[in-house]
């Protein structure tokens, strides 16, 4: 099994507007509605055009490395990513959850 780096991505995104309206009634509108998101998952690839990122993968079998639920975030939206380090946690005790 691959050891994929957990990872903070903050990023820019699109947006399409398809009403008629006054140009200054768009831009108030884009102004107000942020494009920035954050996204957090296993970094599979980066390279110059693309952040790939998988929220899921298999753990069970060693032998496979099956990812699921893929996002793919073009490089030139990308804003700044950081490598997060997992914390185990015992979920039994309800203080680590404060």
């Amino acid at each position: 099994m691959k050891d994929y780096p957990v990872v903070l991505v903050a990023w820019i995104d699109s947006s399409s507007y398809g009403s008629w309206k006054m140009e200054e009634n768009f831009l108030a509108q884009i102004d107000k509605d942020g494009l920035g998101c954050e996204s957090v998952g296993y970094l599979v690839r980066e390279d110059a055009a693309r952040v790939i990122l998988a929220q899921s993968r298999e753990t069970k079998d060693n032998d496979r490395d099956q990812i699921s639920d893929l996002i793919v975030i073009p490089r030139v939206a990308v804003v700044s990513m950081r490598r997060l380090v997992p914390e185990v946690i015992d979920i039994l005790d309800s203080r680590a959850l404060e």
